[in-house]
């Protein structure tokens, strides 16, 4: 007699190694997922800052960059023209204006003036998913752009 097959037996320990490979590999699987979102929307926020000077400069007509942390948004209106609006996908999204400032708007909108694209406040963009987590600095009159 030739059987084929698989006893129950085995049906087990294989079961058992593969849940053991899943409960080792998921979490960093997830972290890395996480990550990545981190970094696109940390690539997103950037870009469209880099994009609403660019057009500053472009059309020397000042816009406004505004914030908001529920839900996550960034928003470039020239007037009532949205002229750029990203949705970062991550968790949170706070602004934080440097300490030091004696005024820091509390709409958080912040205006980029003509014709060099520049603002008068420096502020903080933190962004959270899950563990991991990004900055994006917005420092100087010059709006240098600095991601950590």
């Amino acid at each position: 007699m030739n059987r084929s097959g698989v006893t129950l037996l085995q049906l087990v320990v294989v079961l058992g190694v593969l849940a053991v490979l899943f409960a080792v590999g998921f979490p960093r699987l997830v972290s890395y997922a996480n990550a990545q979102v981190v970094r696109n929307d940390i690539y997103d926020l950037t870009t469209t800052l880099n994009s609403a000077r660019y057009r500053v400069r472009k059309d020397n007509r000042a816009v406004v960059a505004t914030f908001t942390s529920t839900p996550p948004k960034l928003v470039v209106t020239r007037g009532t023209t949205v002229l750029y609006s990203v949705s970062p996908s991550a968790s949170s999204l706070n602004i934080t204006c440097r300490a030091d400032l004696k005024v820091c708007p509390t709409t958080l909108a912040f205006p980029i003036d003509a014709p060099f694209g520049t603002s008068t406040y420096d502020y903080k963009i933190s962004i959270t998913r899950g563990t991991r987590s990004g900055e994006v600095f917005v420092v100087g009159p010059a709006m240098n752009i600095t991601v950590k």
